[in-house]
């Protein structure tokens, strides 16, 4: 789902009765109207961070890609007492589910820490890291026509959280039954995917 869309859906489900301008127009054209209507501005610009905090409490409920990166003894550095860490970072790191040394067709649970940098256990030439991957921040700068990483149904969620954020003050009871929308549509796709399978991708680095 696109992230205008998810702006548009927020609006309408706080405001059903607006007069939004959807027929006939692109979604960046919609957004751009709203952004001119000086009763909804306000709320397209805080919907950004509402979206926000809504991705970082998917992210810490578990829904979330996996990456799978391979790496070499040339992607390490020496560190200290015989072990070894990454010369360059994970771009897309969130937390580290566990690395491997590959020897043949084998693959050896090793020691890792995380502080900040990922350091390893040395003298294997063939690491394997399974992590799972932080999912993506938006901006105000963000295109309306930019798909969030995550998936349609958690985006149709995301509108009940970014209506219980901005309603907080204007209507307690509202924004309550909203995050209570939305914790409970989070829930459903834990108990019917289970969060804790995400779909693995692959990252190979030599």
């Amino acid at each position: 789902m696109k992230l205008g869309q998810v702006k548009l859906d927020s609006l309408m489900l706080m405001y059903p009765e607006a007069k939004i301008p959807t027929v006939g127009n692109s979604l960046t054209d919609v957004i751009y109207e709203l952004k001119s209507n000086k009763s909804l501005a306000q709320l397209v610009v805080a919907s950004v961070g509402a979206i926000n905090r809504g991705i970082t409490y998917l992210e810490a409920r578990g829904f979330g890609k996996v990456g799978l990166m391979v790496v070499t003894s040339k992607d390490v550095e020496p560190f200290s007492n015989g072990r070894v860490r990454l010369k360059s970072p994970i771009p897309d790191l969130l937390t580290v589910d566990g690395v491997y040394a590959i020897m043949g067709r084998e693959r050896v649970p090793i020691y890792f820490e995380l502080c900040p940098s990922l350091i390893l256990e040395g003298g294997y030439e063939r690491y394997e890291i399974r992590y799972k991957k932080s999912i993506p921040r938006v901006s105000q700068l963000t295109s309306d026509d930019k798909e969030l990483d995550i998936c349609d149904g958690l985006c149709g969620l995301l509108p009940y959280f970014v209506k219980s954020e901005l309603l907080a003050n204007e209507d307690e009871s509202e924004a309550r039954s909203a995050k209570e929308d939305f914790e409970r549509g989070v829930f459903e796709y834990e108990f019917l995917l289970g969060a804790g399978e995400p779909r693995e991708t692959v990252y190979k680095h030599f």
